[in-house]
């Protein structure tokens, strides 16, 4: 694919949409063949460079410590810090961005227990904007919304898309996915169509 580019992967359950999104995070190793990046299989790739490259978005968030949305947020700088884990005034500054561009400042001291479902992605989306990927993999992000509140996550995610993200995004929505520059079909674990929007 393309940088900058929206790509859209739809198909029914059990199709083998969300386990190919791993493969491409490097959560899953594929039975077969190799995925690369920048001409790299990914089992070659260190870890934290790859982290850095790549952010992955889950279907839902879930903490078990009592976090707050800042400290969640902060997580997405990890790949790039030191030996000590200092942040500096970079980190700051993008992890700042990336609550303005979510627009979840306002309960930065909250917890996700004291989050709505929408709110609680918006968080998942600024963690992994904090790490500054080149590539946004979104693993079904409006899945457990209602049509508003997923409609507000995609506008947000294609707004990322025209300001450069590039975005590789899993979802059963074809009204969705039609959004998407270019969509992957698959069926039975196997890519079967790509169609490529005007």
């Amino acid at each position: 694919m393309n940088c900058g580019e929206l790509l859209g992967i739809v198909g029914p359950n059990g199709s083998g949409k969300s386990t190919l999104l791993k493969i491409l995070a490097g959560h899953l190793s594929p039975k077969e063949g190799e995925v690369r990046l920048d001409d790299l299989a990914l089992d070659q790739w260190d870890r934290k460079k790859f982290a850095r490259k790549v952010a992955y978005l889950p279907q839902s968030v879930q903490a078990v410590f009592p976090y707050t949305v800042s400290e969640i947020v902060s997580q997405g700088r990890y790949p790039h810090q030191g030996s000590f884990g200092f942040m500096s005034r970079n980190d700051c500054g993008i992890i700042e961005q990336a609550m303005d561009w979510t627009h979840i400042r306002p309960f930065a001291s909250r917890t996700l227990a004291e989050l709505s479902g929408g709110e609680r992605q918006r968080v998942a989306i600024a963690r992994a904007l904090a790490n500054d990927p080149d590539i946004l993999l979104a693993d079904e992000p409006t899945g457990n919304l209602d049509t508003q509140t997923g409609g507000e996550i995609v506008s947000l995610l294609e707004q990322l898309n025209r300001a450069g993200q590039t975005i590789i995004m899993v979802t059963h929505n074809m009204a969705i996915a039609a959004r998407a520059k270019r969509v992957l079909h698959m069926q039975d674990g196997r890519l079967t169509d790509s169609v490529v929007s005007d």
